[in-house]
């Protein structure tokens, strides 16, 4: 991009997570910088600042956590990578013999490989009847 004077400017600035040491990517919009202002012993603003810039990690806790948590396929065994969009998440409630919910669940990550191959019904319905199994016994 141009300013007035003709001269390119660039949009982004790499800047560096204050909490993390991380660098902050072009495609971090999680990310936020923010300005704390200095204030003397009587609580009056000095005018300075201090500039800190924290990443998509860092949550309003101060916890950091992964927006990326690696899974792997539950049918297949394979990773499960970022770029795969067509991967899915499911937990299936457990019930108890009259039919209610108990409160308790089985996770089930499948890859958008064996979705892909149209077997994402018939493979969440095997694992289903090997984890009911599993689920009586205990």
């Amino acid at each position: 991009m141009q300013n007035e004077e003709g001269v390119i400017t660039e949009l982004y600035i790499p800047r560096k997570c204050s909490a993390t040491n991380r660098l902050i990517t072009s495609k971090d919009h999680a990310s936020v910088q923010i300005n704390v202002g200095h204030l003397d012993e009587n609580g009056i603003y000095t005018g300075q600042f201090s500039t800190f810039a924290l990443c998509g990690y860092v949550r309003a806790q101060g916890v950091i956590t992964e927006l990326y948590i690696p899974r792997k396929c539950s049918a297949t065994n394979r990773w499960i990578t970022s770029k795969d969009h067509a991967s899915f998440q499911i937990n299936v409630g457990h019930l108890d013999e009259n039919g209610i919910y108990t409160g308790q669940f089985s996770t089930f990550a499948l890859c958008g490989y064996v979705r892909a191959l149209g077997d994402a019904d018939s493979g969440l319905d095997r694992l289903w009847q090997k984890k009911k199994a599993e689920v009586k016994r205990h």
